[in-house]
């Protein structure tokens, strides 16, 4: 997964150097965009594992675009030391999580301005630890199907480029549709599978 975040990276500052087109032929109409979360980033660094978001955007007309995101945190390790004990538990953790997104430009500016938004989400949580004085591992897997809904606004900077810096800030409210643990509404919440939600989004359109 290393590996993942590395090209993920690459790609993230590559792709405004060969979507430099020659500018006579640009008309104004960026239709995609690449846009990336640093909150997994911060969290896997924290944790002491590693963190990935990345998001490709495509506009079909001037109105309607599609999106697809991809997100995953590894927790690993994650130490707790009981008190006054040589034992210690060491849980592992990851979070993999797929969205599926349509969007609406009511300003008819491609990927430029006010949306209102609609997706689907697959998460998968995942966990496992162990004692230090036990060989047993306790696992856990959770799988959550979602539904969100809300808008958010791409500002655009460098208008007069082929490509330009974007910041999304994003606001919406989800449910869960179907999940593995059917008492998860504080949970659902804190992991992002339901309940309402803000994001910051940064990246490049082209």
């Amino acid at each position: 997964m290393k590996k993942l975040f590395l090209l993920t990276t690459i790609v993230a500052f590559a792709v405004p150097a060969f979507a430099g087109e020659a500018r006579e032929r640009w008309e104004g109409d960026r239709r995609m965009a690449v846009t990336t979360s640093i909150t997994p980033l911060v969290v896997g660094a924290f944790s002491g594992g590693f963190g990935v978001d990345v998001g490709f955007e495509y506009a079909f007309t001037r109105s309607l675009s599609a999106k697809v995101n991809f997100r995953f945190i590894n927790l690993d390790p994650f130490n707790f030391d009981f008190v006054d004990s040589e034992d210690s538990f060491r849980p592992r953790a990851s979070q993999l999580r797929f969205n599926l997104e349509g969007r609406w430009y009511p300003q008819e500016n491609f990927v430029q301005g006010l949306f209102l938004k609609g997706n689907l989400q697959f998460q998968r949580l995942s966990s496992s630890g162990s004692l230090s004085w036990d060989d047993e591992e306790m696992d856990t897997l959770i799988n959550t199907f979602s539904a969100f809904a809300g808008l958010g606004y791409k500002a655009v900077f460098g208008s007069t480029r082929r490509h330009a810096f974007v910041m999304e800030p994003i606001l919406d409210v989800g449910w869960r549709v179907v999940s593995d643990w059917a008492f998860v509404p504080p949970l659902g919440y804190i992991l992002g599978t339901a309940g309402v939600r803000f994001r910051l989004l940064f990246g490049v359109a082209f």
